[in-house]
């Protein structure tokens, strides 16, 4: 398996013409500690992907697929949804608290400045999810 490329095994759940919904089942690092039951610490969670269905294999629901991301894709999605709203965050509240505002002003103007942010991250949905892809592995 490439090392460039991120791998998680799911299953498949839902079939559309040029689509596949698998779902994964995302463990934290301390799920497969033999003590997990005993501390609580554990976690599970179940998340669903869109793959793109490939055109040479055959998938029905209930098959197991192995769904592979680039690493850029992931660093993609985590700098939209948490790198780029902490520095307006931060940028906001800086530059608010420098002009003079109040900390409690700055604050919520910086938050009411993420409601844009996340409108436009919504309204270009579409040619995002176009560029974070995910695949099911031959």
């Amino acid at each position: 398996m490439e090392q460039n490329c991120i791998h998680h095994t799911g299953t498949v759940v839902g079939l559309e013409a040029e689509a596949v919904t698998v779902q994964i089942l995302s463990q934290s690092a301390c799920s497969s500690c033999e003590a997990r039951r005993l501390c609580n610490a554990s976690e599970q969670k179940v998340k669903s992907v869109v793959a793109r269905r490939p055109a040479d294999r055959e998938i029905a629901v209930g098959d197991s697929v192995v769904v592979v991301a680039r690493r850029s894709v992931g660093w993609l999605a985590v700098a939209l949804a948490y790198i780029v709203p902490l520095l307006i965050l931060i940028g906001i509240i800086v530059a608010l608290t420098v002009a003079g505002f109040t900390d409690a002003e700055a604050g919520l103007w910086a938050i009411a400045a993420l409601v844009p942010y996340f409108a436009i991250l919504y309204a270009l949905r579409n040619k995002i999810s176009k560029k974070i892809v995910f695949q099911i592995q031959q």
